[in-house]
């Protein structure tokens, strides 16, 4: 499983890049705050692509993205905004 966003810290806009094997029946990309609520979630369409998206709104400060395959978390990253 490849996960990997940029740049990383970040202020406005966050690209993420994901790629899974095999063919999973869902996938989802969420972000969390340090608390561990979830603050954006995103279903994916395929097993691999690039997701863009506004974290301007977010306070600054450490949260961790997530890639959901067929509702199983399967891998985590770290993230700070700025």
């Amino acid at each position: 499983i490849k996960l990997t966003a940029y740049p990383n810290p970040s202020s406005r806009n966050l690209t993420i890049d994901y790629a899974v094997k095999g063919s999973p029946n869902s996938l989802e990309l969420d972000v969390f705050d340090v608390l561990g609520k979830k603050v954006v979630s995103q279903k994916l369409n395929s097993n691999q692509g690039r997701v863009n998206l506004d974290v301007e709104s977010l306070n600054a400060g450490v949260y961790f993205y997530a890639i959901k395959v067929d509702g199983s978390v399967v891998k985590t990253e770290r993230l700070i905004i700025k």
